[in-house]
C-alpha cells in the first residue's frame, strides 16, 4: 500500500463511499469498515463533523466488475491521521470568508395546486429585516409541503433553517447540498444540519421528474455561474416555468438550453418566474470563454506571481484558469476557505491541483484567493494587516475576476486602492472603475475579466417573448434598471406583470 495526503470531501450520499477523494485519475474512498485492521481507529472519532480537508490515508488499489467493459479500478484508502483543520473564523451572515453574489431581493416562489405547496429557493440576501420576515410569514400562513433549491448560491437558500420544524423533504442536486452542510457545520447551525439529514434531503440531477401527485415537476439544465444549476417546469391544471437565474451561456449548452424551451413552449406556457436584474444591458451575456481567453492573456505577459480572487462557486471559470496555468508551467495554489472548496470540488473531477502553501512565493505560481468583495477575514483583507498566508510582491498581478455586490463599493474602491502600490498590475473588469468610484491610475486597467450569470436583454427577448410567450411573469427583482426595461419588454407585447409570490397552478 502507498501513503498519501489527500483533500477528501462529501461523496454522494447515494454511492458507496461518504468521502472522496482522486488520484493517479482514480477515484479514492474512504474505508468506512468500523472494523479495519488496516485503518486507526483512534484518529476515526476526528471525523464526526468533517465536511471536507486534508487526511493522511493509505491506499489500496482494487477492481470491481463492469458488465460493459474492463474492470473498474480505484483507490481503498485506509485512515493514517486526521490532521488539524485550519480554524475558520465565523463571519455573521457570511458561510465563510467571502460574499456571495446575491440579488437585492429575496428569490422564494410558493407553487400551489390543491394541498401541494412547493417553495422554490427560500433565500434571500437580507438587505432589509422585511425580506426575511416576509418570507417567515409566507412560510408560517402556507405551511408548504415540499421545498426545491435550484442551484448552490446563498441567495437562493440562506433562509432554508425557517423551515426546519415542518419536517418537509428538500429536493436539491449534490452541490448545493454539500455547500449548505459546509455551511451548517462552520456556523453551527443546527436547524439547517437537521433538515439536510438522510431522509429529507432529496438528491436529484438536472433532467430528473418528481412526482407529487397532483403535480409533477420536471427539473432541466439551465447554463449559469455555478454548476448544477436548474430550472423547473411544473404541471398542475397549469403549467409554470421557473427560471430564476439563469443566461443562454454559449455554443452547445446555449443550443440545448434553447432547444429544452422550445420543447416545454409546444404547450401552452402559463407563468413564468424570472431573473430580470441584467434586462437593461444590451445584447447577450457575455461568454464564460472570453473571461478564460483575458485572463489566459494576462497568464502568459506576466512576470510574476499571478493572483486571481473571485467568487468560489464560480468553479468552472476556477478550473479552467487553473488548466491554463498548468499548461504554462505555474504551480496552482488555492487559499481561503471558498477557494478551498472550490479545491475539492475540483478534485471531484480528478483535476488535481495546488501544493504546499510554503511555495506560493514563487514567481511561477498561480494563487485563488478569496477577497474580491473586500470580505472580512478574507485572504485580500489579511493582507492589508500582514497576515499570512499571501503577502503581495511587486512582481505581482492581481485579477478582480467579479464585479461589485451592490452595496460593497466602498470597501471594495478602499481595498484596490490599498493593494494597487504593492503590486505590479491591477485588472478590474470593464466599467468597474466608474461603478466603484476608483480615480485613474495606470496600474489599474480594465479588461473582459468577468462575465455574468444573469440574461441580459437578448437572453431575456429570446427565452420570454420569443419562446415561451406566457401569459404572466414575475420579474426577480422588482426594482432597479433591469425591472424597469423588462416591464416595458414584456407590457409591449400583452405579458401580464405580477408581484406576487404564492402562484396556483
Amino acid at each position: 500500500m502507498e501513503k498519501a495526503r489527500l483533500p477528501f470531501f462529501l461523496g454522494d450520499p447515494r454511492k458507496r463511499f461518504d468521502l472522496i477523494s482522486s488520484y493517479n485519475r482514480r477515484v479514492v474512498g474512504l474505508c468506512d469498515g468500523q472494523f479495519c485492521f488496516s485503518c486507526n481507529p483512534d484518529e476515526r472519532g476526528k471525523l464526526v463533523g468533517f465536511d471536507g480537508g486534508p487526511l493522511e490515508v493509505m491506499l489500496q488499489l482494487q477492481s470491481r466488475t463492469n458488465p460493459f467493459g474492463p474492470p473498474r479500478e480505484y483507490y481503498l484508502a485506509h485512515l493514517v491521521f486526521v490532521p488539524e483543520q485550519e480554524k475558520e473564523e465565523i463571519i455573521t451572515g457570511a458561510a465563510s470568508d467571502e460574499a456571495i453574489e446575491f440579488d437585492a431581493s429575496y428569490n422564494a416562489v410558493l407553487y400551489i395546486c390543491g394541498g401541494t405547496r412547493v417553495l422554490v429557493d427560500p433565500g434571500s440576501m437580507a438587505l432589509t429585516n422585511g425580506s426575511v420576515e416576509g418570507l417567515a410569514k409566507l412560510i408560517e400562513v402556507y405551511r408548504p409541503t415540499v421545498v426545491i433549491i435550484t442551484h448552490g448560491h446563498q441567495d437562493h437558500w440562506r433562509n432554508l433553517d425557517l423551515l426546519e420544524k415542518l419536517g418537509i423533504p428538500v429536493y436539491l442536486t449534490p452541490l448545493p447540498n454539500r455547500l449548505i452542510s459546509h455551511t451548517a457545520r462552520i456556523e453551527k447551525n443546527y436547524a439547517l444540519q437537521k433538515i439536510l439529514r438522510k431522509g429529507r434531503a432529496q438528491l436529484i440531477d438536472p433532467g430528473d421528474t418528481i412526482d407529487l401527485g397532483e403535480m409533477k415537476i420536471f427539473t432541466f439544465p439551465v447554463p449559469h455561474t455555478i454548476p448544477e444549476a436548474m430550472g423547473l417546469l411544473l404541471a398542475g391544471e397549469r403549467r409554470a416555468v421557473h427560471l430564476g437565474d439563469f443566461r443562454l451561456g454559449e455554443g452547445v449548452e446555449k443550443a440545448e438550453i434553447i432547444t429544452t424551451l422550445r420543447a416545454i413552449a409546444k404547450r401552452k406556457v402559463d407563468f413564468v418566474a424570472v431573473n430580470v436584474v441584467n434586462c437593461h444591458l444590451e445584447g447577450y451575456a457575455e461568454p464564460e470563454s472570453m473571461v478564460v481567453n483575458s485572463i489566459t492573456n494576462v497568464m502568459v505577459e506576466a512576470k510574476g506571481r499571478v493572483v486571481v480572487t473571485c467568487f468560489s462557486t464560480n468553479v468552472e471559470r476556477i478550473g479552467s484558469i487553473a488548466e491554463v496555468a498548468q499548461a504554462q508551467g505555474r504551480n496552482v495554489y488555492f487559499l481561503g476557505t471558498g477557494m478551498r472548496r472550490a479545491h475539492l470540488e475540483l478534485a471531484r473531477e480528478g483535476l488535481e491541483y495546488g501544493g504546499d502553501e510554503n511555495d506560493i512565493s514563487q514567481p511561477n505560481s498561480l494563487i485563488f484567493v478569496s477577497g474580491c468583495q473586500a470580505e472580512e477575514n478574507s485572504i485580500l483583507e489579511r493582507t492589508l494587516e500582514e497576515r499570512p498566508p499571501y503577502q503581495p510582491q511587486e512582481s505581482d498581478t492581481l485579477v478582480f475576476s467579479s464585479r461589485d455586490v451592490p452595496g460593497n463599493e466602498v470597501p471594495i474602491r478602499a481595498l484596490i486602492q490599498k493593494l494597487t502600490p504593492k503590486v505590479s498590475t491591477v485588472f478590474i473588469y470593464k466599467g468597474e472603475r466608474i461603478r466603484i468610484g476608483l480615480e485613474e491610475n495606470q496600474k489599474i486597467k480594465e479588461i473582459d475579466c468577468h462575465a455574468t450569470g444573469h440574461g441580459k436583454e437578448k437572453d431575456t427577448e429570446l427565452v420570454i417573448l420569443d419562446t415561451l410567450q406566457p401569459k404572466e411573469v414575475l420579474p426577480i427583482p422588482q426594482e432597479g434598471e433591469g425591472f424597469e426595461a423588462f416591464k416595458e419588454m414584456a407590457e409591449g407585447v400583452g405579458i401580464k406583470i405580477i408581484s406576487e409570490r404564492v402562484v396556483e397552478i
